[in-house]
């Protein structure tokens, strides 16, 4: 008994050191928002984004595009800062370790923006928030290797900016498309996106079965404390498979059927974990008058099969889908 108690005393220790860390990263990231917005230096937070090739994906808070380079981190918040956001408050989060380099960190937070001069006409936008951070070796360097913005969905709203471009840009794309840009890869990588398409397509045709307990259910990790979705549809941070399931139970009847227009795969811990991040156009709505929903995704992976002998049985553990932002008039 003694034994036990002492074990998860260890348990608990390492998960509040390593949630430490993760508001610690959380907050030099908030330092950066309100400290060098102010002083219109967007290179200084682009900096805290990953440098590493072709393994950055960034999507943003008011921004439709899929950023993955520094460079185009830098050019979103030169006009962003404009924006005058000041740190954002978290109302709610959830930590998950991949492995000792790398974690999940996703939640909800107030954001407040606008003019600050001659009178303060800032106003309070409620955001959720996914970031995946990395670091190399044991350095304590540690750089975001994904991050998704988006504002949080109004309560019972139908879902999605009915835009016909988004039906038309995703007709020609499917997955001959996608094992085209999967072949594309070097070899490293190859398999990560073979593998991430081919879990995505069980989610979708999860999806187009409308059942739950069957089909939609199992896709999600069931352990407590392990599963966090902030869904496209809903303002709830859902963090148990009762309140998905409720989530699920409207969101059916909509006939979804999503179909992916550009994407992005990041493996972890020797391959165990994955992060499958992109744009998607999302039909919904009676089968014969459905929309085109232009939409963001991330999906985050994990191997639970604890026997290696076997092939692995991938659960979602975490899940953040949001609307594409309207890009602003010009």
């Amino acid at each position: 008994m003694l034994r036990v108690v002492v074990l998860w005393a260890c348990v608990a220790a390492s998960l509040g050191k390593d949630l430490d860390t993760a508001k610690e990263q959380y907050k030099k990231w908030n330092t950066a928002l309100a400290g060098k917005m102010i002083e219109k230096d967007a290179a200084k937070v682009a900096a805290l984004y990953s440098t590493e090739a072709n393994f950055l994906s960034y999507l943003p808070l008011s921004s439709p595009d899929h950023i993955k380079s520094t460079q185009t981190v830098t050019d979103y918040f030169v006009d962003f800062v404009k924006k005058n956001p000041s740190a954002p408050t978290t109302t709610s989060d959830f930590f998950l370790k991949f492995d000792d380099n790398s974690f999940l960190h996703s939640g909800m937070v107030d954001v407040l923006m606008g003019d600050l001069a001659p009178v303060n006409k800032q106003t309070t936008t409620k955001a959720r928030f996914t970031y995946v951070w990395k670091r190399k070796d044991d350095a304590d360097d540690w750089k975001i290797a994904h991050h998704h913005e988006s504002v949080l969905p109004a309560k019972g709203r139908r879902s999605g900016s009915d835009l016909k471009e988004a039906a038309e840009e995703a007709a020609p794309f499917g997955a001959f498309a996608l094992a085209a840009k999967a072949a594309a890869l070097p070899a490293s990588r190859r398999k990560d996106a073979v593998t991430a398409q081919a879990e995505f397509k069980k989610w979708n045709d999860a999806l187009k079965s409308n059942r739950w307990d069957t089909q939609v259910k199992p896709l999600y990790i069931s352990e407590t404390d392990k599963l966090s979705v902030l869904p496209q549809d809903s303002p709830d941070h859902i963090k148990d498979l009762a309140a998905l399931e409720k989530y699920f139970d409207t969101f059916l009847k909509k006939n979804p059927n999503c179909i992916i227009t550009d994407e992005l795969v990041q493996a972890y811990n020797d391959n165990k974990i994955f992060v499958h991040s992109g744009l998607y156009t999302c039909m919904l709505g009676e089968m014969s008058k459905q929309v085109a929903t232009a939409s963001r995704f991330t999906f985050v992976w994990k191997d639970t099969n604890t026997d290696t002998t076997k092939d692995p049985a991938w659960r979602i553990v975490h899940h953040h889908s949001s609307v594409v932002p309207v890009p602003p008039c010009t």
